[in-house]
């Protein structure tokens, strides 16, 4: 399929899966959701209308449909409460320095949507990591005031703490957070979809999946809370899972085999675990997954020289187990031995030396 197509493919599918998580937050927020929604659409394709009306000679740079995905995928980590404003620096961020200065289209380096979400955490934090309680209506103002907001469960167990979910609210989405990032049940949903679609790759969701929640029940980050709470906590939280079905796990063409995309995930979701624990930073992910940008192309030989890493080890292994039980039995032949002729010393006295 040429690259172009596939790339086409790819964003309709995109924009499609995260219509029902638009209209989750729809449901959990008011219309308010669909202004922010509209205003990061308006900025990023000024942005890129600008672009191109600066290389109007170029005839590889024209228009496509590329933003929209950026700017729907960017509102997805945003608070429902997050000023109009933020939505359009974030959108003009992600066209104007993420996408075009890479040639626009599929031949970004990193992922614009994910990487100006994390220019705005460093820059605005607190607007980005505090949300409004579920089932609010907000209302359409610029700014929203008067309505408290809330620190999601991701920022608790960056301090230590956490926190008892019922397993039906993670599920539906009742627990603070971005405002497309907690319903987990349609955002299984429409996983699948990209997945059946073969638009999302399999392989990586399982796999980083797989590595967070093992992780998390062996050496959870809280030791007051179950395997299990942290399992899910870990899983729901900091819009990993998101990030891993609608980004991460979408076919970029730089990871050929499936023990690339396996080792592709392996390393995902090692990297945000391991930035759980050694940072002071609520969500992770983005970063983790800028991270590998910068080498997914080079995770087909991870997995190839892992394999024969592993392969090796084995080998050794094998010799080694050998080589020890070989030297075992030598050890117990030879106490064996000691033991049959000092038992046989004691029975006869005649042997080894004169009778009394």
């Amino acid at each position: 399929m040429p690259v172009f197509s596939r790339y086409g493919k790819q964003m309709t599918d995109t924009v499609i899966a995260l219509l029902p998580l638009l209209g989750m937050a729809v449901f959990h927020y008011g219309a308010r959701v669909l202004v922010l929604t509209a205003v990061s659409l308006l900025s990023a394709v000024i942005a890129d209308g600008v672009f191109l009306l600066l290389h109007r000679n170029n005839a590889s740079r024209h228009h496509d449909l590329s933003v929209i995905p950026i700017a729907l995928t960017l509102v997805m980590f945003l608070p429902a409460s997050a000023p109009y404003w933020l939505a359009a620096v974030g959108s003009a961020f992600a066209v104007v320095f993420v996408r075009e200065p890479f040639g626009g289209h599929s031949n970004t380096l990193f992922h614009p949507a994910t990487t100006a979400f994390a220019f705005l955490l460093i820059c605005f934090n607190t607007l980005c990591t505090r949300y409004p309680p579920v089932m609010q209506n907000l209302p359409l103002d610029p700014v929203v005031t008067n309505v408290p907001l809330y620190t999601s469960p991701a920022y608790r167990l960056m301090l230590g703490g956490a926190e008892s979910i019922d397993l039906l609210d993670v599920l539906l989405g009742n627990f603070s957070g971005p405002l497309g990032t907690t319903c987990i049940l349609v955002m299984v949903c429409c996983g699948l979809y990209l997945i059946v679609r073969k638009t999302a790759s399999f392989e990586i969701v399982l796999s980083s999946v797989a590595v967070v929640a093992l992780w998390a029940y062996f050496l959870p980050r809280v030791l007051t809370a179950s395997s299990l709470t942290s399992a899910k906590l870990e899983l729901s939280s900091g819009a990993f899972l998101f990030i891993t079905l609608f980004i991460a796990s979408i076919d970029n063409g730089e990871i050929q085999t499936r023990l690339g995309k396996v080792t592709y995930g392996v390393l995902f979701g090692g990297g945000v675990m391991l930035f759980r624990y050694l940072s002071k930073i609520e969500m992770v992910s983005p970063y983790v997954l800028i991270l590998m940008n910068a080498i997914d192309h080079r995770c087909d030989d991870y997995g190839r020289n892992l394999l024969s890493a592993l392969w090796w080890l084995c080998k050794k292994g094998k010799q080694l187990v050998f080589g020890i039980l070989k030297g075992v039995k030598r050890g117990v032949l030879f106490l064996w031995n000691g033991l049959f002729m000092l038992i046989q010393k004691f029975v006869d006295p005649s042997e080894g030396g004169k009778k009394p």
